[in-house]
C-alpha cells in the first residue's frame, strides 16, 4: 500500500468591502505587520468562502497557460479581460479582472 504524503501550507485571510471572504496562499504585509491574503503573480491557491463555511467554499487553483485565452467581462467593474491575464480570477461563480481581484 502506498503511503500518502500530506503537504501543508499557510493560507492568508482577506475580506472585501462587499463582504466576500477569501483565503490565499500569498499575502501582502500591512503597515502594522499583519499579513493579509492577496493575489500576487505567485498566487496559486484561492479559496472563496461563500456564505456559511460549513456548507460551501470553492477552491481555485491557478495554473500557467501560455494560450491567449477567452475574453471575459469582469463581474465587478464590467471591463473585458483575458481569462489568462495575470492576477485574474476566473471560475464558475466569479470573474474578476486583475484590478478588481485585489479588492
Amino acid at each position: 500500500m502506498k503511503k500518502l504524503k500530506i503537504k501543508s501550507m499557510k493560507l492568508y485571510y482577506h475580506k472585501t468591502d462587499g463582504g466576500a471572504e477569501y483565503l490565499f496562499d500569498t499575502f501582502i504585509k500591512c503597515q502594522n505587520g499583519h499579513k493579509e491574503g492577496a493575489i500576487t503573480p505567485k498566487t496559486k491557491y484561492i479559496v472563496r468562502i461563500d456564505g456559511d463555511i460549513k456548507k460551501d467554499a470553492e477552491l481555485n487553483i491557478r495554473e500557467e497557460d501560455e494560450e491567449e485565452g477567452e475574453t471575459i467581462e469582469c463581474g465587478n467593474c464590467g471591463r473585458e479581460f483575458s481569462e489568462n491575464e495575470e492576477g485574474a480570477i476566473v471560475s464558475e461563480t466569479i470573474n474578476r479582472c486583475p484590478r478588481c481581484a485585489n479588492l
